[in-house]
């Protein structure tokens, strides 16, 4: 919701300000310029930052799996090397 207000309110200020000073279309262009590039920034800003909390997410998940005692670990990488070959 806030994306599309950041994209559609500058233009309908430009609006605004273009019927007030009579200068159309030229602010309205302009104000829906702005909000588009503001809005699509704003969703690469939230895709990244949503990027880096599933990363670490699904680290903290690796982290809880219960782990092989020694013997078992080892006897699976060796079965994971003659798996690869």
């Amino acid at each position: 919701m806030a994306v599309a207000l950041e994209m559609v309110l500058p233009g309908l200020g430009g609006q605004w300000l273009d019927n007030r000073i009579g200068t159309a279309p030229l602010l309205t262009l302009g104000g829906f310029g702005l909000g588009m590039v503001g809005g699509v920034w704003h969703l690469l800003i939230m895709t990244r930052a949503n990027k880096k909390n599933l990363a670490s997410t699904n680290q903290r998940k690796q982290n809880d799996l219960p782990r092989l005692p020694e013997e078992l670990r080892a006897k699976s990488e060796f079965d994971d090397k003659k798996r690869s070959k």
